[in-house]
């Protein structure tokens, strides 16, 4: 198993981004108070998640032109 030739520059794929944004969304959840989160629509945090994990998989599969 080998490191990407452009490892060093991993800030820049979106597999990265969406992973970051996943993490910090199902993180701050459990944060935010009970009764601020009865006011958002059931169902809610785990379509964002499908779509993060959705955006990661496309992230991964697609060849990235980095400069």
């Amino acid at each position: 198993m080998k490191l990407r030739e452009d490892w060093r520059k991993c800030l820049k794929f979106i597999s990265v981004w969406s992973i970051a944004a996943n993490t910090a969304l199902n993180s701050a959840w459990v944060l935010i108070p009970p009764s601020w989160q009865a006011t958002i629509p059931d169902g809610t945090l785990k379509v964002l998640t499908y779509v993060l994990l959705g955006l990661t998989f496309i992230g991964i599969m697609i060849k990235q032109e980095l400069k």
